[in-house]
């Protein structure tokens, strides 16, 4: 970023002042602790298969399955080598630094994972803000240009120095949808409390109405392997694609779907019905007990179905899987593979990333008060092990002075209705 400012007696009328470089790093340094965090899965058990691990593995910052992002990550992610340490009680992960080091962690993401063009250069009072991403029109680099975060260059009063911070996006937006009053608040956005997630942004652009900043794109959640392999060899028979059929999509709290903002864990299930949304297409909650995640209650999920659509359609139930805790979302698919069978090999071939359309609100004190490092919660950092994290429950009381304790009741959000029909306006 070079500054060029008005120099009327000079030859050219221009000079040159600060040349600003912004590193990625200063992005990667806030990332939560999770998404540089080695992760074991849910059941303890890895299949060696290298195609299986790659879908067992939980986390979006894998050198299995993003190996040009880490700095020696091919050699580590081939299909020959299981790319775990498995003799140790740890279970560290190649191509992550043991969690000894103070070195910085060995991930390199490419350029264009931050960056944007000028339109989505916004100046604030002695600061700059660059919120990248502007997608992609050709389908097979869709998710290569998408911004993680949005990068601050602030000057001092006189403008002779600068500093460079990054924020993710899900830790800018994790305010707006988790609860103030619980320990959700400080977790990042679309995310468990695993930061299983990692929300990438295409932005459309940013706009000043009145003393707000209204920042609007399509957020992406995942990648294009974000669907592991299905557990259920006896359900597949009921699972099959169907041509504008609708349906439940199992996903875990918080994700973002078609449909635009999706889980609330707030809300109890069956809370948002027909005469609430005034819309059809509302989402129903199922939430499974963690203890038997893995024995799906078919008589509940009929009755789920049959109480919404008066039909009996297990057919359209998609299990979507990542950790503990799930939700059933009501959604319409379309897809021309009709009557495909949904089978391991399928899901395998024919993963997609959820996205969705989004808009947010964002106060100009929130954006210039944001300190340069990010504060975690204590009691919601992420747990050493899989044990622990499995049985980790989140204060209901965060620590003072973290992300958004100073700055309730500025952010609001809204996003595209159910029924993609038009827009809801929902604040809190």
């Amino acid at each position: 970023v070079v500054s060029i400012y008005d120099a009327p007696y000079s030859e050219n009328h221009t000079a040159f002042g600060l040349v600003d470089h912004i590193d990625p790093k200063k992005m990667v340094e806030n990332y939560p602790p999770s998404w540089k965090t080695p992760k074991w899965n849910h059941h303890g058990i890895w299949d060696y298969n290298a195609r299986n691990l790659l879908l067992q593995t939980t986390g979006f910052f894998n050198p299995r399955r993003h190996p040009e992002w880490f700095d020696e990550g091919q050699a580590k992610a081939d299909n020959t080598s299981p790319g775990f340490k498995v003799g140790e009680s740890d279970h560290k992960k190649d191509g992550f630094k043991d969690s000894s080091s103070s070195s910085s962690s060995p991930i390199a993401l490419p350029f264009e994972a931050y960056f944007a063009n000028i339109g989505n250069m916004v100046a604030i009072g002695n600061s700059v803000f660059i919120f990248g991403g502007n997608g992609h029109a050709t389908k097979m680099f869709t998710t290569n240009p998408l911004s993680i975060g949005v990068f601050r260059i602030k000057y001092t009063d006189n403008f002779s120095k600068s500093s460079v911070t990054g924020w993710p996006y899900a830790v800018l937006f994790g305010g707006l949808i988790n609860p103030q009053t619980n320990g959700l608040k400080d977790l990042p956005l679309g995310t468990n409390r695993w930061f299983e997630y990692v929300p990438r942004m295409a932005v459309s652009g940013v706009k000043w109405v009145g003393n707000q900043l209204v920042l609007a794109g399509t957020l992406t959640m995942g990648d294009t392997a974000t669907v592991p392999r299905l557990k259920y060899d006896q359900l597949e028979k009921h699972l099959n694609l169907v041509a504008q059929g609708q349906g439940l999509l199992r996903e875990d709290l918080q994700i973002f779907t078609p449909y635009g903002w999706a889980n609330r864990p707030d809300i109890p299930a069956g809370a948002w019905l027909q005469d609430e949304m005034g819309s059809k297409f509302g989402p129903h909650y199922f939430l499974n007990n963690p203890d038997i995640q893995d024995n799906v209650n078919n008589d509940t999920v009929e009755a789920l179905i049959n109480t919404y659509t008066n039909t009996d359609k297990l057919k359209h139930v998609y299990p979507y899987r990542y950790s503990g805790l799930y939700a059933w979302q009501l959604f319409n698919w379309s897809n021309k593979l009709t009557n495909t069978s949904l089978s391991a090999n399928f899901v395998n071939e024919n993963s997609y990333a959820p996205n969705s359309l989004f808009a947010a609100i964002l106060n100009e004190d929130l954006l210039t008060g944001l300190s340069d490092k990010i504060g975690y919660g204590k009691e919601n950092e992420f747990a050493d092990n899989e044990a622990d994290r499995f049985n980790q429950l989140l204060s209901l009381n965060p620590s003072a002075n973290t992300n958004w304790a100073r700055y309730l009741n500025v952010v609001q959000r809204f996003t595209t209705g159910p029924n993609l029909d038009g827009s809801t306006f929902d604040q809190f």
